[in-house]
């Protein structure tokens, strides 16, 4: 351990080895998988495997009918605040920003994001569309996993 001495530092291992005493055993390693702060749930779907739950920090969890529960390998590499299952297939992935993610797996890697036309305030998606309140307070949809974004109306969003 080190020590402050009269302004100097002082390693007292060194002192106790000089005296002839053991050194203190190393700590043992340990692996922390989880953060130390839980992220509040934002989202889920339904799968044909269970529920897709997704969080603040984008990690996503799939719930087994059994109660059995796997994590992804990798995180969305931001905030995810709504997960749905996209039209052509897979799962699209909305991070906070409005930028969305696609996967072909609930818990696999996704693609390089599809970006918003401007940055959100507020998003939220099912039935494979996403809509998203924009910086000018304008309401926009996009129904192809962020391809294409248009001004939502709001018999739009029954679809």
């Amino acid at each position: 351990m080190w020590k402050r001495s009269a302004g100097h530092a002082v390693d007292d291992r060194r002192a106790d080895r000089e005296a002839g005493a053991s050194p203190p055993p190393p700590p043992p390693p340990h692996f922390a998988l989880h953060p130390a702060e839980p992220a509040p749930l934002r989202d889920f779907t339904t799968t044909p495997n269970g529920q897709l739950f997704v969080d603040r920090r984008g990690e996503r969890w799939l719930v087994a009918e059994n109660k059995s529960a796997k994590a992804a390998d990798a995180a969305v590499p931001e905030d995810v605040d709504a997960v749905t299952a996209a039209e052509q297939g897979g799962y699209l992935f909305v991070g906070t920003s409005g930028r969305v993610y696609r996967s072909n797996d609930p818990l696999g890697v996704v693609s390089a994001p599809k970006e918003p036309p401007s940055a959100m305030r507020w998003v939220a998606a099912s039935g494979g569309a996403v809509v998203g309140v924009d910086a000018k307070n304008d309401l926009v949809r996009t129904t192809d996993g962020g391809a294409t974004w248009k001004t939502a109306l709001a018999h739009d969003l029954h679809t």
